[in-house]
């Protein structure tokens, strides 16, 4: 996620209305966008305290290490 917060800060997102999605090999065309940002800040593992602190001011992404050997043979159900 590191590299996508930092390909936002000099580049912008463009909406899916402006920029739709065609599933066919071809030339980027996307220029401008609406949406990016001016930095992130990673928030401590397992520290459900900070990421409520986090979630009252600002958006709040998170990602899984889906590499884990316990995602291997999972098929469907929460994962305890």
């Amino acid at each position: 996620m590191t590299n996508a917060f930092n390909y936002l800060k000099s580049k912008k997102l463009m909406r899916n209305a402006d920029y739709p999605y065609t599933g066919k090999v071809g030339t980027c065309r996307a220029s401008g966008g609406v949406v990016g940002t001016t930095g992130y800040v990673a928030l401590p593992a397992n520290d459900p305290v900070a990421l409520m602190n986090a979630v009252v001011k600002q958006p709040v992404s998170i990602a899984v290490a889906s590499s884990a050997g316990v995602f291997y043979f999972y098929k469907s159900g929460v994962l305890d």
